[in-house]
């Protein structure tokens, strides 16, 4: 951009504080902290341009860098429609939009107004790069243009649908945490049901989730919340359908007895949304009885659905209700057809949107791509006296996957409070398919205390031991930074062993002084100066959940770490989902030399050559929370942070030279310095490291 564009972005911007700052003042005479969020973000978007006004070049021509547009305008997507034809046209919208179009070969001025030039070129590009043959010359939020603009790609009818239904995020989301459902589910069954249109009706099933009359009456009855919300005035209110959708799925699954993690969620629960309970557990019972090695997957066969459908009477439909049209020769057969044709595509549908929901997540990569990977990304080896520690290195690499050895003994597992069938596999570090094929009639669901678990293989051995006789616990008191992981390691035992001997203790409340109890055989207060053990090894060691999150980018990129840090990366991101209802994708975990180098190369992004990053020794991840498909780089670091501290993470956050959000790190008391002549000699001598 030339001189006269940034000065002119520059005093928009500055009037934009100034009023906005005034406007705040007038309301209450303060400013709150979500208005102070908004202020700054302006001020940060003032000072980048102020930098590139000191070293803009009067001769430098009108369209702007990758690098430099990324810098001006770094967070997608629009809040408002840009361009012709009702285009709300706010200039930071704008802005983004004459980006984007510079990017897919426009020459647009970054001025923020969506002149006859903005908007002819938004016409030109929806007809010559889309193929729009009559354009409307404006580009919506979540609309195909936005999209086109991002990617490069073209909506599909599923990817329209689930953009269409992101608009009902809040909803879904509320819905989902309420009934305990996922919200990937309750999406990817509006976008099969509706398409997100909120007045959608089939004359049998209404609204956003398509509920009948019946069933919405049927669950008022389980669930007495829901009580005040008539069919008639509220089926068409889309918050309300949506809890009503969460809370069918959430009686389907029960009656089922699927958890939401469970792998035939969709083929079992989803089914049964869509045909009933009754009539997927017939088709079970039939696949049962017919000999089927696996009921609960082949039940959706034609000879075991059919009769099951039959047995419901859900073909009626067909026959003489709204869908007889569909029926051409009227018969019963026929309907029971066209009913099976439904039901069977159902479950796949809703994995199809589920996977679409997936690849316009990718989305997210396209837009890093667009900003140059400058934007919130960038890192810095940091100073030395961060990162130098004297702890000694934990050397014990950790096996993440299950012992593959044939089960040979069997014993017993006790159910105990808060167990469910993952927790207890958890614990037994084995999977849940393993447990569950050792305990085929078990009804997951409806575990009880004191129920007896079949436990395969060699685990049976650890569990077999009795636990009747009441250990004998000891005291440790809170000090200043201490957490409940950091206690555990600090006494040599799992954060596990800690809390269940501390049952009412609030971990993220602790106060300097609280006494807590410790188990038998742990170690003291006194004994904790001696340990040898970190807290980055004490945290890789203890989590028990899952080693996977709920994003296959992450999935995909958290194997290529260090196998100490893996179980902590997979911790981390799971443990700030299910506490604080954040969703984190990691974005880069180990980085090759060449990899490393080609960003520096950039020359605005990192100040690490390749081998100077804890990236390149798979001992650190950069990760950002995603919502409704799009990066979130102004969210919550410091809750976010905490959690990771409590994983054994460094935080770039805390670092006083250059800091670093996204960034978190586990160097095992390794320098780069050190870890740069174990692993690069020759490059450590380039460096001066030798």
């Amino acid at each position: 951009m030339t001189k006269v564009e940034l000065q002119a972005l520059l005093d928009k911007y500055n009037k934009n504080l100034e009023s906005l700052k005034s406007l705040f003042n007038s309301d209450d005479g303060k400013i709150d902290q979500e208005e102070q969020s908004v202020l700054d973000k302006i001020g940060q978007l003032i000072n980048k341009i102020q930098g590139q006004l000191s070293s803009a070049s009067s001769s430098e021509e009108t369209t702007t860098t990758e690098n430099e547009a990324a810098s001006i305008q770094g967070n997608y997507p629009i809040k408002g429609s840009v361009g012709d034809n009702g285009g709300q046209n706010d200039p930071a919208d704008v802005v983004t939009i004459q980006q984007l179009l510079n990017k897919r070969g426009a020459n647009l001025p970054l001025n923020g107004e969506c002149d006859s030039n903005c908007k002819s070129a938004i016409y030109n590009y929806q007809k010559s790069k889309m193929g729009v043959n009559s354009p409307d010359g404006r580009v919506d939020v979540g609309g195909s243009s936005w999209f086109h603009l991002l990617t490069g790609k073209t909506l599909d009818g599923y990817e329209k649908k689930v953009l269409k239904v992101e608009e009902y995020s809040p909803h879904i989301e509320k819905a989902a945490e309420k009934y305990g459902m996922k919200v990937d589910h309750l999406k990817a069954i509006m976008a099969v049901e509706s398409g997100g249109v909120p007045d959608a009706s089939s004359g049998a099933a209404f609204g956003l989730m398509q509920i009948t009359k019946s069933t919405w009456k049927g669950i008022q009855d389980k669930n007495s919340e829901l009580s005040k919300y008539d069919f008639d005035t509220y089926w068409k209110d889309p918050e309300i359908n949506t809890l009503f959708g969460a809370a069918v799925l959430k009686s389907k699954a029960k009656s089922m007895g699927v958890s939401t993690d469970d792998p035939n969620f969709t083929t079992i629960a989803v089914t049964a949304y869509n045909a009933g309970q009754g009539t997927v557990k017939w088709a079970i019972e039939n696949a049962e009885n017919a000999g089927s090695a696996n009921p609960t997957v082949d039940f959706i066969k034609a000879e075991y659905l059919k009769p099951a459908i039959e047995r419901g009477g859900i073909y009626k439909y067909y026959l003489t209700g709204n869908g007889k049209s569909k029926n051409a020769s009227g018969s019963k057969s026929e309907a029971i057809d066209l009913k099976y044709k439904e039901v069977s595509a159902y479950g796949p549908k809703v994995d199809t949107f589920l996977e679409k929901q997936d690849t316009l997540s990718e989305t997210i990569d396209d837009i890093s791509t667009i900003q140059g990977d400058t934007t919130n990304q960038k890192e810095e080896t940091p100073p030395q006296e961060e990162t130098d520690n004297t702890t000694t290195e934990n050397t014990n690499t950790e096996n993440n996957s299950p012992s593959k050895e044939t089960p040979t003994t069997s014993g017993d597992y006790t159910v105990v409070a808060g167990d469910t069938g993952y927790k207890i596999a958890a614990k037994l570090g084995i999977s849940f398919d393993e447990l569950s094929a050792a305990n085929t009639a078990v009804v997951w669901t409806k575990l009880q205390l004191g129920q007896k678990l079949q436990v395969p293989g060699s685990q049976a051995a650890e569990t077999a031991a009795p636990k009747e006789e009441t250990p004998q616990m000891g005291s440790y008191t809170v000090v200043s930074g201490d957490t409940g992981y950091k206690i555990a390691g600090k006494l040599g035992i799992s954060f596990d062993a800690l809390s269940e001997v501390n049952a009412g203790v609030k971990w993220p409340a602790l106060q300097v002084g609280q006494k807590l109890n410790t188990p038998a055989g742990a170690g003291t207060a006194a004994d904790a100066g001696t340990k040898e053990t970190t807290e980055n090894t004490t945290v890789a060691e203890e989590y028990r959940g899952a080693n996977k999150t709920w994003d296959k980018h992450t999935n995909n990129r958290i194997p290529s770490l260090d196998a100490r840090v893996q179980k902590a990366a997979y911790g981390f991101v799971n443990t700030v989902e299910k506490e604080l209802g954040i969703k984190l994708r990691v974005t880069s975990a180990l980085r090759t030399v060449a990899e490393q180098d080609a960003l520096y190369a950039k020359g605005n992004v990192t100040k690490a050559r390749g081998g100077q990053s804890y990236h390149n020794y798979g001992l650190a991840i950069d990760v950002v929370e995603i919502k409704n498909g799009q990066p979130i780089w102004n969210c919550d670091w410091p809750k976010i942070a905490a959690v990771g501290k409590r994983f054994g993470f460094e935080w770039g956050g805390d670092w006083k030279s250059f800091v670093d959000k996204p960034h978190f790190q586990m160097p095992f008391g390794k320098s780069i310095k050190q870890l740069c002549i174990a692993k690069y000699p020759d490059r450590a001598k380039r460096f001066g490291y030798i």
